[in-house]
């Protein structure tokens, strides 16, 4: 084994998660894929448990394959270890927007521009990645390209992972926030503006105005844990979409759309 076998718990938003490798490298790429602000903890128990294994057959040790599992059972086999690797990235990250006791995940990206939180809600392939660069770009600061993590008073807070843009063959890469001359938000905003938007080739970004309601149930329709705890999710939505205004539209380019947000004063006429 490379380095010997690794074993660490992480606290990550109240739950504690297992890391589990044969090798120090697996314990360290374990490690880079839980959640933002996962910290080492000596708590006893596990909510959850991962681990990552080269694989073996009769006639060696080394299939050439690498196994990841979740408590025990099998998540992904492949001799593609980066696509191992991140099989565990999207389990760990579902499983904590799910079940964090006292926080509320929906899937959006997040910005703050002059101290309050735009929410663009939306699954993968809506546009929310290209969305959020092009307003780093503007000067926003960037909280999350993937979810909005709400407390129980409405407030979002930081999910600063790497923003996840993808190249003209459908590939993912990730890039740092920094590579956009942007800053990372640090504390909790209350939302101002939510944009139900999703990225259409040739569409033009004509908003209408929508009620609060509505823009909740646009949320709650992207939340995690909408059906595991509705009641927790409705109160926590209520509250974030209490001052906000709602602004539904398809768009075409993400810089285009920025542009207008600005001009239209949006964004321009906030205050920080």
């Amino acid at each position: 084994m490379e380095g010997g076998e690794g074993r660490s718990t992480v606290l990550v938003f109240g739950l504690r998660i297992g890391l589990d490798a044969d090798s120090d490298r697996g314990l360290a790429d374990l490690r880079s894929v839980v959640p933002p602000g996962a910290r080492q903890t000596r708590r006893s128990g596990r909510d959850i448990s991962y681990a990552l294994r080269k694989g073996s057959t009769k006639s060696g040790p080394d299939s050439g394959e690498t196994a990841s599992y979740v408590d025990g059972r099998i998540l992904d086999r492949s001799p593609d270890y980066q696509a191992v690797v991140q099989s565990v990235h999207r389990h760990v990250q579902l499983f904590v927007a799910e079940h964090a006791p006292r926080r509320v995940f929906i899937h959006a990206g997040v910005v703050a521009w002059k101290g309050q939180a735009v929410v663009i809600p939306g699954r993968t392939h809506f546009g929310k990645s290209t969305l959020v660069a092009a307003l780093l770009r503007a000067g926003a600061t960037y909280y999350s390209d993937e979810f909005a993590v709400v407390d129980s008073e409405g407030r979002i807070h930081p999910y600063p992972q790497l923003i996840g843009l993808r190249d003209r063959n459908g590939r993912s890469k990730g890039f740092d926030a920094t590579e956009f001359s942007a800053k990372v938000g640090r504390k909790p905003l209350m939302a101002r503006l939510i944009l139900v938007t999703r990225h259409r080739d040739g569409a033009r970004w004509q908003p209408q105005k929508i009620s609060r309601g509505e823009g909740l149930l646009a949320l709650l329709a992207n939340t995690v844990s909408a059906r595991r705890d509705a009641v927790r999710a409705l109160g926590a939505l209520s509250k974030l979409v209490a001052h906000a205004t709602v602004l539904k539209s398809s768009r075409g380019e993400a810089d285009a759309l920025v542009a207008h947000l600005v001009s239209s004063g949006h964004l321009r006429a906030w205050r920080s």
